[in-house]
């Protein structure tokens, strides 16, 4: 009974809080509330009480506790200053204090990792890895299938284990986030490379990139990539990089962990509500943008690999075929509606279904990577398809510029990679 009278107290104490407390997910709150019971056994009474008055009383314990047990120190702002909320990632606890870790400290902290990557000496330990990939599903897992992102944006393209073109890429958008500016990958992060400095890095790409989005959640933003799938990732080198560093069994199951990281990756995005950005292409079956927000993650093996019907007309029921032409499809000049693509997977698509779609969906152009070309392409020679590619000297056919986008307004600018 006295229990019980402690927990219905506590939920009116708490309800008095509300309109004082900083605006924090119930998510963020129950993790503090775990932390915070197994560091101070004095909090007993408290999560006793968060556990027997359900979800709402346990948001508003939380938020009793962030506010009362750490007070108005430097490390959390009033809550009326509070404008917008805080990051979970921006947030960490040590010694019982919330701390929210500011801007020039993460960037710092992101350029000392890049810096040990860099070194080709330095190969990522197992444990490390584990980490950084159990850290970022749930980052991941959050986000919609399709990303809504505000404000100027670099936009990058295929990288292909080029740990040269990841490092100029996130250099720049170090430098320019504290004025607001956020990062845009547009997938194959792995794979080929042999002819980047330092030859093939796609595991430290991976690594560093999901250790970028979770340090920067709201600012730094991954699709996925028609080589972020196993059957492809297996053929064109990264299970090969995998075992040549950590052993052969070892380096299966690194390469298969990443792998079930890939299947939480967003599957296009939308800048400024006027820029359509995807790996591939556009689809027969997308006429509107809702389809791919209501495609939902994770996207495994058995629903986006193209393994069993590449180059095959009948493709199995259960495969997301959206998904598959998000990631596969290519622009063509001079054809007419949706064409069979050679490579397999996806269609060609024509200026005609491109306008289409542009126009059903109030949008201005599509952004793609996918295809080697020398640092951009404007398709079809109006801006209503531009293809960037980020990996220079990408092959053996001949060199080839790698470029960047930077997304201002209506103003699109090209940056060459140079390193």
């Amino acid at each position: 009974m006295k229990k019980k009278l402690t927990s219905i107290f506590l939920s009116a104490v708490l309800i008095s809080q509300v309109s004082v407390a900083p605006q924090i997910s119930a998510e963020r709150i129950n993790n503090f509330s775990e932390n915070i019971a197994k560091s101070e056994k004095a909090n007993s009474k408290i999560v006793y009480a968060l556990k027997r008055v359900g979800v709402t009383a346990s948001l508003f314990a939380g938020l009793f506790l962030l506010h009362n047990h750490f007070g108005q120190s430097e490390d959390v702002p009033a809550a009326s200053s509070v404008k917008p909320p805080v990051q979970i990632d921006d947030i960490s606890l040590t010694n019982n204090t919330v701390h929210v870790v500011p801007l020039d400290q993460r960037i710092s902290e992101f350029e000392k990792i890049l810096d040990k990557y860099l070194n080709n000496s330095y190969s990522i330990q197992l444990d490390e890895i584990y980490r950084i990939c159990n850290k970022a599903i749930p980052v991941l897992e959050r986000e919609s299938s399709l990303l809504r992102i505000e404000g100027p944006t670099i936009v990058v393209g295929d990288i292909h284990s080029n740990i040269g073109s990841l490092e100029f890429s996130v250099r720049k958008f170090l430098r320019e986030v504290k004025y607001g500016k956020s990062i845009l990958f547009l997938g194959d992060y792995v794979d080929r490379g042999s002819l980047a400095p330092g030859g093939p890095n796609g595991s430290k790409n991976v690594a560093l990139l999901l250790q970028l989005k979770t340090m920067f959640p709201d600012k730094v933003f991954l699709l996925r990539g028609n080589h972020e799938d196993g059957f492809v990732n297996a053929q064109y080198g990264f299970v090969k990089e995998c075992r040549k560093i950590y052993g052969k069994k070892v380096g299966v199951n690194v390469y298969e962990t990443f792998n079930d990281v890939f299947n939480y990756l967003s599957l296009a995005a939308v800048v400024n509500n006027s820029t359509f950005c995807v790996h591939g292409g556009i689809s027969p079956e997308l006429d509107f943008l809702y389809k791919i927000e209501n495609i939902n993650k994770p996207l495994d093996y058995n629903q986006l690999s193209v393994e069993d019907f590449m180059g095959n007309a009948k493709i199995p029921d259960e495969y997301n075929t959206l998904a598959i032409d998000l990631l596969w499809s290519d622009p063509m000049s001079g054809i007419y509606g949706f064409k069979k693509s050679i490579r397999g997977a996806g269609w060609k698509y024509g200026h005609d279904v491109v306008n289409k779609f542009l126009e059903g969906n109030n949008l201005r152009r599509i952004v793609r990577a996918h295809e080697q070309v020398d640092g951009h392409n404007d398709v079809f020679g109006d801006g209503s398809v531009i293809t960037i590619f980020s990996a220079p000297d990408y092959s053996s056919k001949g060199s080839n510029k790698g470029e960047i986008m930077d997304i201002n307004g209506d103003d699109i600018r090209y940056e060459q990679i140079r390193y």
